[in-house]
C-alpha cells in the first residue's frame, strides 16, 4: 500500500500500484493536484509498516483515468529541460525591463527547441 501527500496539504491513502501508476478507489481529478505537486512525498507500506519514503521534488502529473478497480494516476519528476523552460518561461513573461535577460531567455529558449 502507498500514501501519497501532496504539498498542498491532501493526502492519499489505501492506494495500490499498477506498474508505475498510483491507483486510487476514491475518485481523483486534476483539482486534487492543483498547487500539490511540489516535494510530493510517496510512502510504501507493508502492512501497517513504513518501508520506504520517497520524495518528488518537482512533480509532474503525467495521466489521471478512470477504470473499473479506481483511478489511475501517475506523478514524475520533472526533466531538467522542463524545470529550465519554465524557468525561461517565467522570465518572458514577467515585466521585466532588462532587456539582456529577456534576449538570453529567447536565445536559450529557442537553442532548447532546436536541440542545441
Amino acid at each position: 500500500m502507498f500514501t501519497v501527500k501532496l504539498s498542498n496539504g491532501t493526502t492519499l491513502t489505501n492506494l495500490t500500484q499498477n506498474g508505475s501508476n498510483f491507483v486510487s478507489k476514491t475518485e481523483v481529478t486534476n483539482d486534487t493536484f492543483k498547487d500539490g505537486l511540489e516535494n510530493v512525498e510517496v510512502e510504501e507500506y507493508d502492512g501497517s509498516t513504513k518501508v520506504n519514503t520517497t520524495i518528488i521534488e518537482h512533480g509532474v502529473l503525467e495521466t489521471i483515468q478512470h477504470f473499473a478497480d479506481g483511478w489511475y494516476f501517475t506523478i514524475n519528476e520533472k526533466s531538467g529541460a522542463q524545470l529550465e523552460k519554465e524557468e525561461l518561461l517565467k522570465v518572458l513573461t514577467r515585466d521585466s525591463t532588462d532587456i539582456e535577460e529577456i534576449q538570453t531567455a529567447i536565445v536559450e529558449l529557442y537553442n532548447m527547441i532546436i536541440g542545441e
